[in-house]
């Protein structure tokens, strides 16, 4: 009775001698599973830019900015336009030290945590449920729910525009 195997991952033989690489591979079932990049990547790439965009709508909500304008994203402390190459989910917050190139304000943590979170989301409905309108189905209910959760905690309100979407997407 073989057990279904989930599709991020493969079969990697046994390996006879210790591996020259430095991560430990995962088991399943005395079988060495190692993620398939060629899924795993894109999934996390795309989750990750989602979350960037999730964050805009995060900031923008609460005080009845539409996600779409202003067009570029805008420090929050000096509302100067954030440059492209300063727009890199993650990896800018992370360049920058977590501040504004302009006005070196402080840039909440919370902006790499939703896009870290929501590509770890991402990653989880397509191992669970493979490029299925399933896992699409649970990324954008997981973006409704980290939406809320950041912006309640923020404000201690629930915008009727996240929630009525939310009444929406669910029906």
């Amino acid at each position: 009775n073989m057990k279904r195997l989930p599709s991020l991952f493969v079969r990697m033989p046994p390996s006879p001698r210790t591996p020259s690489v430095t991560r430990m591979p995962r088991t399943l079932g005395g079988q060495t599973m190692l993620p398939a990049p060629e899924l795993a990547v894109p999934t996390a790439l795309a989750g990750l830019a989602v979350g960037s965009f999730l964050n805009v709508i995060i900031h923008r909500t609460p005080i009845d900015e539409t996600p779409l304008t202003p067009r570029r994203s805008y420090c929050p402390h000096c509302r100067a336009p954030v440059r492209g190459h300063d727009n890199i989910p993650v990896l800018s917050y992370v360049l920058l030290r977590g501040r504004c190139r302009e006005c070196n304000g402080r840039i909440s943590a919370v902006y790499p945590a939703v896009e870290l979170g929501l590509a770890a989301v991402s990653l989880l409905a397509v191992d669970q449920h493979g490029l299925t309108l399933a896992a699409f189905k649970a990324v954008v209910f997981a973006c409704l729910l980290i939406a809320l959760t950041v912006v309640d905690l923020r404000t201690l309100r629930l915008p009727n525009s996240l929630t009525g979407s939310g009444v929406l997407v669910g029906l």
